[in-house]
C-alpha cells in the first residue's frame, strides 16, 4: 500500500475508532448508570480481561495471518497453509485462554459472569481469522464497518440482557454476538472462502510457532500492561464504589489507546517493509492523540459530571491522571508494534515485562497513598519513557534525494488567494510562490470552498484539500486541519511548508509529515481567538510552534514571541512585500478617508474607525469609504445608523489589483484602526501608492508607519485618532509629504529580494534535515 493508500486507510480506520469509541463511551455511562457499584465493577474487569484475549488473539491470528495474506496470492498453496494455521491456533489456543480468564473473574465475579466471559473469549479467538485475512488484503474499509457493527451488536444486545436483568453477566455475553459478526461479516468477502482449508500438518511446523509464539508473548504481555489497573482496582480496592469509580474513569481515558490501537492495525503490514512507516505512524499518533489528552485534562469537571451516576461523582476527578495514562499505554502500543514488525520479540518482551513491574510498583504506590489514579499514571508515564525513547532514536524516515537547484515544494496554505475575502496572508503565499516557481516546484494544498477549482496560476499548482464542501469558515478551517495530516501525504516532497492560521494557529507539522517542515507565521492570534470562544486553542499554539525546528515570520515583534515560546527553534524574519505595480499607480487625490480589508471588529478595529470618524465627521472634507467584505458588515451598517453617519460611509466592497491601488492613490487619508497586527501589508501598499496612513501606535504597525509616511495614535485613542484624520485631512501639503516619504519607504520591501531571503530559509531548512 503507498503513501496515500495508507492514508486513506487511516482515516476510514479512524472514523471507525471515533464511532467504536463513542457508541463504548456511551455504552459504558449508561451500564454506570444502569448498574449497581459492584455489577459495574465485574462488568469493567472482565471487558478489560476480554481486551487482553483479543489483544493476544490478535498476534497469534490475525497479524500472523495478515503477514502471510500480504505475501501470496489468492488462492495459492502458501496463503491456505496460513489460512489453515490460524485456524488452528485459534481453536487450540481458546481452551487455555478461557481456562486462565475464568480463574482471574472468578476472584471477584460470580459464576454466571464466569460463564459469560469464557464464551466470549471463544468467540474472539474464532474470530481472527476473519480479521486477519481483511488485514492482510488491506481491505480496511470492510474492517472499519465490521468493528463498528461488532460494537452496535454488542451495545444492543448488551442492553437487552440487562434491562431483563441478567446484570453483568448478560452485558459480558454480549461480547459473543460481536464475535460472530467479525466471523461472518469477514467470511462474506469474495475470495476468503476459497484461502479457507484444514491442514492439520501445518500445526506441527516449528518455524510458524516461533514467529506466534513472539507475537503472542508481546502481544500477552501488552495485554497484561494494558489492563493491569482495570483488573486490580476491584481486586485492591473490593468491587464498591471506590473501584467502579476508577473503572469509568480509566475507560474515559482511554481513548488514545484507542487511537494507538486503530493505527497498529493499519501499519502492520507496512512496518515490514517501509522504512519510513514507523516514523510516520508515530508522528500520526502524536498529532491525533496529544489534543485528545489535552482535552481530557483541561476538559471542566462540570461538562463531565452530568454524565456521571453521582454514585461515582468521583470518577470525575480521576479523569486527569487516566488521560495521561492512556496517552503513555498507546506511546508504549505503537513502540512494541515497531519492535514486532521487526521480529524483535525478545527485545520487545524484556521492556514490557520491565513496564509491567514498574506499572504495578505504581499501583502499589498509589493504593497505598489512596490515590490509585495518581500511581497508575506515573507508572505508566515512566515506563513509556523507558520503552519509547530506544524505538524512536533507531527510527529514520526516508530521507528526501539531494535536492539540487530545484526542490519539490509543498505548500500548506490554508486561504487560497482567489476565495473572495481573503486577505493578505494569502497575498503573501502567492506573491512569494510564483516567484520561486521559476527554480523550483510548488504544489499549495489549501481549503475547500463553494466555487473553488484546482488551478495552475503563475506556475504554482493550487490544490483544494478538505472534509465537505466548506460552505462556512468554520467548516473549512476545521475539514482542512482534520483531513491534511493524511492527504499531505499523496504528494512527493523535499520540503513542506506550514502556513500557520487561525484558531490554533499550527496543528504541528513537523510531527507527522515525516519529511522537512518550516513554519510561515504571519500571526500568532490564538490567545485572542481563546478569549473569543473560550476555547484553549492557545495551548495548541504553544504544542505547534514547538514541534518547529525552523521557523519564518513577517515582523521582529512575532520572532520574538516565537523565540519565548521555542528558544531552540531558529526564526527568521522575512518581511511582507509591495507589488511594483503600487508605485505606478497615479489617480486624483479625493478627500475620503479609505479603509481596505476585512470588514471584522475585534482586529481590524472598524467600531474604533467609525467613533472615530463620527466625532470629528464635521471637520472631514469627504466621505469613510470601507472596503472589503467580512463577518461583521451588518453590524458596522447599523453602528453607522446609530452615530448618524449612514449618508457618510459608503461600503465598496471587495476590491483587489489594480482597483485597490487606485483607490490608495486616490485616499486623501488611509485608515489603519488594527487592534492587532502582524505585519501591516495594507499600511504598506497605501504608503507605495503615496498615501499617508494612521494607525494606533501597536507593535507591528511602528514597523511600516514610520514618521516619514504617517502618524501613529496613542493605542485605541478614539479622540485622538479622529484629530489625526481631521487634521491630516485638512493638511494638503503634509498630505503630498507623508505619501512621498511612504513611497520611499516601501521601496525595501521588494517582492523579489524577499522570495530570496525566503528560499535561503528554505535551502537550510534542508540542509539541517539530511544533517541529522
Amino acid at each position: 500500500m503507498t503513501a496515500a493508500g495508507l492514508a486513506r486507510a487511516g482515516t476510514l480506520v479512524a472514523c471507525a475508532t471515533v464511532a467504536v469509541s463513542a457508541i463504548s463511551y456511551g455504552y459504558g455511562i449508561a451500564l454506570a448508570h444502569w448498574l449497581p457499584s459492584n455489577d459495574y465493577a465485574v462488568f469493567a474487569a472482565g471487558q478489560t480481561l476480554l481486551l487482553v484475549v483479543g489483544t493476544a488473539a490478535s498476534a497469534a491470528v490475525p497479524w500472523a495471518l495478515a503477514k502471510a495474506v500480504k505475501a501470496h496470492p489468492a488462492g495459492t498453496a502458501q496463503r491456505q497453509a496460513a489460512m489453515a494455521y490460524a485456524l488452528g491456533v485459534g481453536v487450540l489456543g481458546a481452551l487455555p485462554a478461557a481456562v486462565l480468564v475464568a480463574a482471574v473473574t472468578a476472584l471477584y465475579a460470580p459464576a454466571s459472569a464466569v460463564v459469560a466471559v469464557v464464551a466470549a473469549v471463544v468467540g474472539i479467538m474464532a474470530s481472527g481469522c476473519a480479521v486477519g485475512w481483511l488485514q492482510g488484503e488491506q481491505r480496511f474499509g470492510r474492517l472499519a464497518a465490521l468493528r463498528v457493527g461488532e460494537v452496535v451488536a454488542r451495545v444492543v444486545l448488551g442492553s437487552v440482557a440487562v434491562a431483563a436483568g441478567f446484570g453483568a453477566a448478560g452485558a459480558l455475553g454480549a461480547f459473543l454476538v460481536g464475535s460472530v459478526v467479525l466471523f461472518v461479516g469477514g467470511f462474506t468477502v469474495s475470495g476468503a472462502w476459497a484461502d479457507l482449508s484444514w491442514r492439520p500438518g501445518v500445526l506441527r511446523d516449528r518455524a510458524r510457532w516461533r514467529d506466534t509464539a513472539g507475537l503472542s508473548a508481546v502481544q500477552g504481555l501488552l495485554g497484561v500492561l494494558t489492563a493491569t489497573d482495570i483488573v486490580l482496582a476491584p481486586i485492591l480496592t473490593g468491587t464498591g464504589p471506590d473501584a467502579a469509580a476508577y473503572q469509568l474513569a480509566a475507560t474515559l481515558g482511554r481513548v488514545p489507546l484507542f487511537i494507538a490501537a486503530a493505527l497498529a492495525v493499519v501499519a502492520f503490514p507496512r512496518l515490514t517493509d517501509s522504512p519510513g512507516a514507523a516514523r510516520q505512524t508515530l508522528s500520526t499518533y502524536a498529532w491525533l492523540a496529544l489534543p485528545v489528552t489535552a482535552v481530557l485534562i483541561i476538559t471542566p469537571a462540570g461538562l463531565i459530571s452530568w454524565i456521571v451516576p453521582t454514585h461515582l461523582a468521583s470518577a470525575v476527578h480521576l479523569l486527569p491522571y487516566t488521560a495521561l495514562t492512556g496517552l503513555g499505554l498507546g506511546l508504549i502500543t505503537l513502540a512494541t508494534t515497531v519492535l514486532q514488525a521487526r521480529a524483535a520479540y525478545r527485545k520487545a518482551v524484556a521492556r514490557l515485562a520491565l513496564s509491567l513491574a514498574v506499572v504495578i510498583t505504581g499501583l502499589s504506590i498509589g493504593w497505598y497513598s489512596s490515590n490509585l489514579a495518581l500511581g497508575a499514571g506515573l507508572g505508566v508515564l515512566v515506563a513509556a519513557g523507558m520503552v519509547t525513547p530506544p524505538v524512536a532514536r533507531k527510527i529514520r524516515a526516508t530521507k528526501p534525494s539531494p535536492p539540487g537547484n530545484r526542490l519539490r515544494i509543498l505548500h500548506l496554505g490554508f486561504e487560497d488567494p482567489a476565495l473572495p475575502g481573503s486577505g493578505g496572508g494569502a497575498v503573501r503565499t502567492h506573491e512569494m510562490n510564483r516567484r520561486l516557481a521559476r527554480d523550483h516546484d510548488i504544489t499549495v494544498l489549501t481549503t475547500r470552498w463553494p466555487g473553488c477549482a484546482d488551478r495552475v496560476q503563475d506556475g504554482v499548482r493550487y490544490e483544494h484539500v478538505g472534509i465537505g464542501r466548506g460552505r462556512t469558515h468554520l467548516g473549512r478551517i476545521a475539514g482542512y486541519a482534520l483531513a491534511l495530516p493524511f492527504v499531505s501525504r499523496r504528494y512527493a516532497a523535499d520540503l513542506v511548508v506550514e502556513d500557520f492560521f487561525a484558531p490554533v494557529s499550527s496543528i504541528g507539522a513537523p510531527l507527522w509529515t515525516g519529511r522537512p517542515t518550516i513554519g510561515v507565521v504571519q500571526w500568532l492570534n490564538a490567545g485572542e481567538k481563546s478569549r473569543q470562544y473560550r476555547l484553549p486553542f492557545f495551548l495548541v499554539e504553544r504544542a505547534g510552534v514547538r514541534a518547529h525546528r525552523r521557523m519564518v515570520t513577517v515582523s521582529a515583534g512575532i520572532a520574538e514571541r516565537l523565540s519565548a515560546m521555542n528558544a531552540a527553534a531558529r526564526v527568521e524574519v522575512v518581511a511582507n512585500g509591495v507589488d511594483a505595480a503600487a508605485f505606478d499607480t497615479e489617480a486624483p487625490r479625493g478627500d475620503d478617508v479609505v479603509f481596505v480589508g476585512r470588514l471584522e471588529i475585534a482586529q481590524k478595529g472598524l467600531d474604533l474607525l467609525l467613533t472615530a470618524f463620527a466625532e470629528q465627521a464635521h471637520r472631514l472634507p469627504g466621505g469613510l469609504v470601507l472596503a472589503g467584505t467580512g463577518p461583521d458588515e451588518r453590524r458596522l451598517r447599523d453602528m453607522a445608523g446609530r452615530l448618524g453617519i449612514s449618508d457618510r460611509v459608503r461600503f465598496a466592497g471587495w476590491v483587489s489589483g489594480a482597483a485597490k491601488y487606485r483607490l490608495f492613490a486616490g485616499a486623501r487619508v488611509v485608515a489603519v484602526p488594527s487592534r492587532f497586527e502582524t505585519f501591516g501589508m495594507v499600511a504598506l501598499e497605501a504608503a507605495a501608492c503615496g498615501s499617508p496612513v494612521v494607525a494606533f501606535d501597536i507593535e507591528c504597525l511602528r514597523e511600516v508607519v514610520p514618521e516619514s509616511a504617517g502618524v501613529l495614535v496613542p493605542a485605541f485613542d478614539t479622540t485622538g485618532y479622529g484629530r489625526a484624520l481631521a487634521e491630516l485631512a485638512a493638511d494638503p501639503d503634509r498630505v503630498r509629504r507623508l505619501g512621498s516619504g511612504g513611497r520611499e519607504m516601501a521601496r525595501a520591501y521588494s517582492w523579489d529580494r524577499l522570495a530570496l531571503a525566503q528560499e535561503r530559509a528554505y535551502l537550510a531548512a534542508v540542509r539541517d534535515w539530511q544533517e541529522v
